[in-house]
């Protein structure tokens, strides 16, 4: 940003979570808290929750 670059924030939903420990809502929150601070604007999500469940999960229960 300074140096004139364009910079967007990214926060990647890997799986799901409403725990009070382990909340992707919550960390979803903070990483939005964190962008706004740094003066990010742009924030995308990336939603890889079948991806890490097939990939992972699945495979460690194979």
């Amino acid at each position: 940003m300074k140096e004139g670059y364009e910079v967007v924030a990214g926060f990647m939903k890997n799986y799901v979570s409403e725990e009070e420990e382990c909340s992707t809502r919550v960390d979803r929150d903070e990483a939005i808290k964190v962008a706004e601070f740094l003066g990010i604007k742009e924030f995308i999500i990336f939603d890889f929750r079948e991806e890490y469940n097939k990939k992972i999960v699945e495979y460690i229960y194979e």
